[in-house]
């Protein structure tokens, strides 16, 4: 368990280190024809949750999170670093608090013309309650997960209109319990993409395969698992107006698993993601909806569908609100378990000035379980303040279109 004390020296660490970053990396001499830039930014949030992971019990959670990010960017060549810790604790159940760290990384070469090679990659420290549920939906305990990912993509163009996209991701996760099974995700997509004569339409063809490696526990010490899922799919990006985008990605998926070497199961189902942006003078409007096969800490993959709305009205330029709501589905591929979650959270923002920010939030959701006898609603209130310590006046070109088959 982390102390008060060793948290806030945690705090004081990062914190020297973002300031030793702005007093150094600023001066770093680059080309005349690179622009870049740094911020590092501090946000501080107020949490009060009344069933705080699902156990009953209520609680405030304080929260501080320093940040930073660097970006350089040339003809030929792009940058990009961002790196973030957030330092949670809870004041009546030490035991859940936590540091979470985030590290990001990006860098993109133009060889040619005709091609662009571009290598991302990530490395998480967090927490599984949290992390688990919102990217799966599937509910467990608490404890330490590390990730580490590597994504390398490669885009050739055949003509002015026409490119091929090959993207590999690597994905290697582990827990710091017995309980759950570590899992290494292999992902290979490949594209083809087709711009149409009016440029506002993008056509495309996706193949992909997906190979996920779990690893045993301490119920099962020497059971392996591993899932195969091949897809294929189109691609269309549409701009109808200047203000308003729709993308789509849909397809068809085919799952195999396979426990100690046999073939114990097979699934076949839809997958597709669906992202749509409508800007208005003071106002926006917003949509996804992804269907897709993911791994999970349960030990297996599940088939998750999201679908989340979002709506953004500006009533001054310092004071705006947004509403946003969410559905989440989760459902286990061979032992029927579903999970079904709502939520809703509206919010007020306002801007102090330039680079201060206050934020108030309720957030108010509802889990349904297979077989819970457990109360599964929760309600939260957030309030949050953050600071840009930094902030230069700098241009960014915009990022090469990465194939993938969910934004995230």
């Amino acid at each position: 368990m982390k102390s008060r004390q060793t948290l806030l020296s945690q705090f004081v660490f990062l914190f020297i280190f973002l300031s030793a970053c702005l007093g150094h990396i600023w001066v770093i001499p680059v080309s005349a024809d690179q622009q870049h830039g740094i911020t590092a930014s501090l946000k501080l949030r107020e949490t009060y949750d009344d069933n705080i992971q699902f156990l009953g019990d209520d609680d405030f959670i304080h929260e501080i999170s320093p940040a930073i990010a660097f970006s350089a960017v040339s003809e030929l060549t792009e940058l990009q670093f961002s790196a973030e810790m957030d330092i949670i604790e809870y004041q009546n159940n030490g035991s859940l608090s936590s540091v979470d760290q985030y590290y990001q990384a990006h860098g993109g070469l133009a060889l040619e013309e005709r091609v662009e090679l571009d290598l991302a990659a990530s490395y998480v420290k967090d927490t599984t309650f949290s992390s688990e549920y919102e990217e799966t939906g599937i509910v467990v305990k608490s404890t330490d997960r590390n990730t580490a990912a590597v994504n390398p993509v490669a885009t050739f163009w055949l003509g002015p209109r026409d490119r091929m996209q090959f993207s590999y991701t690597y994905r290697d996760t582990s827990y710091d319990s017995d309980d759950f099974r570590d899992y290494v995700a292999h992902r290979l997509i490949s594209a083809w993409l087709h711009g149409l004569k009016d440029e506002k339409t993008t056509l495309g063809l996706l193949v992909g395969a997906t190979r996920v490696e779990f690893g045993d526990t301490v119920d099962n010490p020497n059971e392996d698992r591993t899932d195969n899922t091949i897809r294929a799919g189109v691609q269309v990006d549409h701009w109808f107006s200047e203000t308003f985008i729709v993308n789509l990605k849909a397809g068809v998926r085919h799952t195999k698993s396979d426990i100690d070497g046999r073939d114990n199961s097979t699934d076949t189902g839809f997958v597709g993601d669906l992202a749509a942006r409508w800007i208005f003078e003071r106002s926006s409007l917003s949509a996804w909806v992804n269907q897709n096969v993911v791994p999970s800490a349960a030990g297996q993959s599940v088939n998750r569908t999201l679908v989340n709305l979002g709506l953004n009205y500006r009533f001054t330029e310092k004071f705006s609100g947004n509403l946003s709501g969410r559905y989440r589905r989760s459902e286990s591929l061979d032992e029927n378990e579903t999970v079904n979650t709502f939520g809703v959270t509206p919010s007020l923002n306002y801007q102090f000035g330039r680079n201060l920010g206050l934020n108030l939030s309720y957030s108010y959701s509802k889990t349904d379980r297979d077989g819970s006898e457990r109360d599964d609603e929760r309600n939260r209130i957030f309030l949050q303040l953050r600071w840009l310590i930094h902030r230069p006046e700098w241009r960014v070109k915009e990022p090469r279109p990465l194939v993938t088959w969910a934004h995230r």
